[in-house]
């Protein structure tokens, strides 16, 4: 659920829309442009979000001022004011000049601000009231990748180009080019005057004696296994180091600390990560936060016993900056700057695993708000401890969250329901603005499905009753209008079928007139009303499909290219693709390996036709990559991995969408429903396509029903239905096979029989070509009528063989099958039952989440909020006294209990075996 303890700025809200600031590919985990002025967060905010960048953030410092800078790929350098009470101060001042990617900056200590660049130059920038024209340094002949400060004031930075260089401020001397081993990722000016580096294939760190007429190594420390990107310095002479390449064990997801002071065989104290280290930072209190394509991670390096801290509500962080004032600044791949307030390990152990118990110490305390916003920032943050059970991937940890988030809201409503009125009141009135803030966040539930989060989640968070607030709101600001409005047009468009269908076959009507000559001069209006109502149908559905592929392309794109370099390396091909005979070469390399290379058949079956659409969509390409603007290397590294792993998507059938059996159904009864109005306009409809069409419609109703704005309890039973039957599938996949099975022992046994008898099941002449096992069809819908029907004649088995696979029939499809479905359906009915309440409100959750996107094509209904704080605190009221829906634990928490009952369990037995130690060594010493 969207934080709205956070502050967001855009820079520009009117020079893109509202949807591409939503979920460009760089700005998807943290869909926040509604400003909700009239709304005051609470002072100061947990976390603020700063945007205007539209490119990964690669970079961040704080200024001598107290401004803070970021650097970006999108070539421009922004920097921002903090207003006292964290929040943002005005929008960012721009400074553009680089000719590509911005990767790294440093405040210097005379208030300048420098920068490297991809466009491999250093700038120095004048970023006072009267700023002068940058000074430009140039003689790199690679990225410039890290910037430092030494103690006398010069500037080192590091390249690609395998150099150090140590530059004089003032742009006139030639800088002092130290070579490396090679291309410099990690770059720190330590304390003590020192440099150390690291970077390269070596995994090597070198720290260096510096001087104003050399730079010699003084201490080589061999860190990970392929490079090192970020170094720290830590209290007591320590270095850490993180890098990159796991290698087979996963040696690169760790931090390695070194004792600067010992030499260079020491064995570093090693921090185990899950993932890569690109950024390291020292807070102020002594801990140390890791950046990385996991987020941010927070370690308490003074009890080793402690997992990190995790924070990936930005998935992907690089530069990282702690500031004066405590707090720590992150730039993501999403294009934001995160400032977070950083607090202590009890208090995120203690929101991550809310109690009634621990709600009502917070009630007591009057921080029930807080504990609402700090619930609301756990998802939003996508905060995790990252114990042994932690889960892993983008989907598992955003539905980790969410479960956590309903129980914290459950134990908040429990709590609340609980109190004495008097304070009761005062704490809702309390909760009323925060609940406000996310009824009027737009973008609040499209984040669901941006991180890939499980339905059964969602099942959890809907009926929590602070959320049944959130919800009940927002259907009524709008999705209520386009329900309604589906409603009317459906029926008008089911009435217009079903009268063309009357009068082209001239049925007769209600009291058996014949409408024919009265309807005749209508027939034109009812098709082309019915073609106005089809297409307004067809344009939503378009919408939608479009929608959702832009954001799971977004989401998954970052899977999509790992997968796609890891799929280089293994291969062990040179992602080359700067040109097109170079990209063409490197995929045509791929599609040899694929073709021979020790893959399974499977994966092959599966890689290769996907690999030569990647070569024809390159093909395509070449001729618009002249255009400005158009580059190859970017249209490889933006298509072709979603052709690889996303292809369905890419061709425009998202996951979220297909996966939903109603979207077939709706499609489906689209394409009748065009084809019957059609052949309605030539001449008319055919007996079959009517019947096709009237069958999808009346599904259509209900598929309306489910989302039914007039009674919950009809919605919740037919959203009951639809679970049971889905449920009931592999009882039907196995009943169809037994089925099968018989309808080919009595074909063999009586299909070439002249049965002269008249036969009650099908009620058919007596002669051969009418015989009910005639032919394996026939065979088999004489099968399934004596299943349901239980009509036969026993004449027609009249040898004793005959009779015996008949009895055997029966008995498994009477007596086994038949009492099989009864206690499926009883059971599933049961539990179902017990879910009427969730299935509704994730229903009421789906259908405001899918009509947001088609909200946006009307401005008059966008933002109608008219809600006051005192009309949600009375929503409060009612939906609190309503209390909270629970049902047996399952699933994911199932599973998340047991690991909680078997931690608690192996804690206690330790504690145990501590004491019985303890009294045996008392023992042994008294005997002795």
């Amino acid at each position: 659920m969207g934080a709205k303890s956070s502050k967001v700025v855009s820079e520009a809200p009117s020079s893109r829309s509202s949807f591409e600031r939503m979920a460009s590919v760089r700005d998807y985990f943290t869909a926040r442009i509604t400003p909700l002025e009239d709304v005051t967060p609470p002072a100061p905010p947990l976390v603020v979000v700063l945007r205007g960048h539209t490119k990964f953030v690669t970079d961040v410092v704080e200024l001598a001022d107290s401004r803070i800078a970021s650097a970006s790929e999108d070539r421009t350098i922004r920097v921002w004011s903090l207003a006292e009470d964290g929040t943002a101060d005005g929008k960012p001042d721009v400074l553009s000049g680089h000719t590509d990617a911005v990767r790294c900056l440093v405040a210097l200590k005379d208030g300048r601000l420098a920068s490297g660049s991809r466009d491999k130059t250093v700038r120095i920038w004048d970023i006072s009231e009267n700023p002068t024209a940058p000074i430009i340094l140039k003689g790199h002949e690679g990225y410039v990748w890290k910037l430092a400060e030494l103690a006398d004031g010069r500037l080192a930075s590091g390249s690609w180009d395998k150099t150090i260089r140590i530059w004089d401020l003032s742009g006139d001397a030639a800088p002092l080019v130290v070579p490396h081993g090679d291309a410099v990722r990690g770059m720190l000016a330590l304390k003590d005057g020192r440099l150390a580096t690291g970077g390269g294939k070596d995994g090597m760190i070198n720290v260096w004696n510096v001087d104003s007429q050399s730079c010699t190594k003084a201490l080589e420390l061999a860190s990970h296994p392929k490079y090192v990107a970020a170094l720290a310095e830590l209290p007591g002479q320590r270095l850490a180091a993180g890098g990159g390449d796991a290698g087979r064990r996963g040696e690169g997801f760790h931090i390695r600390i070194f004792d600067l002071n010992d030499g260079p065989h020491q064995a570093p104290k090693v921090l185990r990560g899950r993932a890569d280290v690109w950024s390291l930072v020292t807070l102020d209190d002594g801990r140390l936060a890791a950046g990385g394509p996991d987020g941010v991670r927070v370690w308490d390096l003074d009890n080793e016993e402690r997992r990190p801290i995790g924070f990936a509500g930005q998935a992907t962080v690089d530069g990282m900056a702690s500031l004066k004032d405590g707090t720590l600044a992150s730039g993501g791949d999403d294009g934001t700057i995160r400032v977070h307030r950083v607090k202590t390990y009890e208090y995120y152990r203690e929101i991550l695993r809310v109690t009634e118990d621990v709600a009502r110490k917070w009630f007591a305390e009057d921080r029930l708000g807080e504990l609402f916003d700090a619930s609301v920032l756990q998802y939003d943050e996508l905060l995790t401890i990252d114990d042994d059970d932690a889960p892993t991937g983008l989907g598992a940890v955003a539905s980790r969250a969410v479960v956590t988030q309903a129980r914290n809201l459950d134990a908040i409503a429990t709590t609340l329901k609980s109190a004495p009125s008097s304070k009761r009141d005062a704490c809702i009135d309390d909760l009323a603005p925060r609940v406000l803030r996310l009824v009027k966040d737009e973008e609040l539930l499209l984040t669901f499905e941006q991180r890939l989060v499980s339905k059964s989640a969602v099942e959890q968070l809907t009926p929590s009753p602070l959320f049944r607030v959130v919800l009940n709101f927002k259907f009524v600001a709008g999705p209520r209008f386009v329900l309604w409005l589906d409603i009317i047009l459906f029926l008008t468009l089911f009435v217009s079928f079903t009268r063309l269908t009357i009068v082209g076959y001239g049925y007769k009507g209600l009291h058996g007139h014949n409408i024919e000559r009265w309807y005749r001069g209508e027939k034109t209006v009812e098709i082309i009303l019915g073609f106005i109502i089809l297409t307004y149908y067809s344009l939503k559905e378009a919408l939608n499909v479009y929608y959702d592929r832009k954001r799971e392309l977004a989401v998954r794109h970052s899977d999509a290219r790992n997968c796609f370099f890891k799929l280089f390396g293994q291969a062990k091909l040179p992602p080359l693709f700067t040109t097109g005979p170079q990209a063409l070469r490197s995929l045509t390399k791929l599609l040899v390996y694929a073709v021979k290379g020790p893959l399974s058949w499977r994966k092959k079956l599966s890689l290769i036709p996907r690999i030569v659409l990647s070569i024809i969509a390159v093909l395509l390409f070449l001729p618009l990559s002249c255009l400005p603007g158009r580059s190859v290397k970017a249209f490889v590294f933006g298509v072709v991995p979603s052709i690889l792993y996303n292809t369905l998507s890419l061709l425009g059938l998202p996951r979220a969408w297909r996966s939903s059996l109603w979207n077939w159904i709706e499609v489906t009864s689209l394409v009748l429903s065009w084809t019957s109005f059609a052949r309605a306009a030539l001449s008319r409809i055919p007996v079959n396509l009517a019947v096709a069409t009237a069958l999808f419609l009346w599904f259509e109703v209900f598929d309306y029903l489910r989302y039914s704005a007039v009674n919950e309890e009809l919605a919740a039973f037919v959203l009951m239905i639809g679970q049971i039957l889905l449920k009931l599938a592999v009882f039907m996949f196995v009943f169809v096979l037994i089925l099968m099975m018989f309808t080919n022992l009595f074909y063999l046994r009586m299909g070439n029989r002249h049965i002269k008898r008249y036969f009650d099941l099908h009620d058919d002449a007596p002669n051969y070509l009418d015989h009910p096992f005639n032919n394996l069809l026939k065979s088999f819908y004489s099968v399934l009528l004596l299943a349901f029907a239980q009509e036969f004649d026993p004449d027609i088995f009249h040898t004793t063989i005959d009779r015996v696979i008949f009895v055997f029939y029966l008995f498994i499809i009477v007596i086994v099958l038949l009492n099989v479905l009864i206690a499926i359906v009883n059971s599933q009915y049961a539990d179902t039952s017990a879910r009427a309440t969730k299935l509704f409100y994730r229903g009421r959750f789906e259908l405001v989440a899918e009509t947001s996107d088609f909200l946006r094509m009307l401005p008059r209904r966008r933002n109608i909020h008219s809600e006051t704080i005192q009309q949600v605190a009375a929503m409060i009221k009612r939906e609190v006294n309503r209390g909270t829906v629970r049902d047996a634990i399952r699933g994911e928490d199932l599973r998340e209990e047991v690991l909680r009952i078997q931690r608690e369990t192996d804690a206690k037995l330790l504690e145990m075996q501590a004491k019985m130690d303890a009294i045996l060594n008392a023992v042994t010493s008294n005997n002795s």
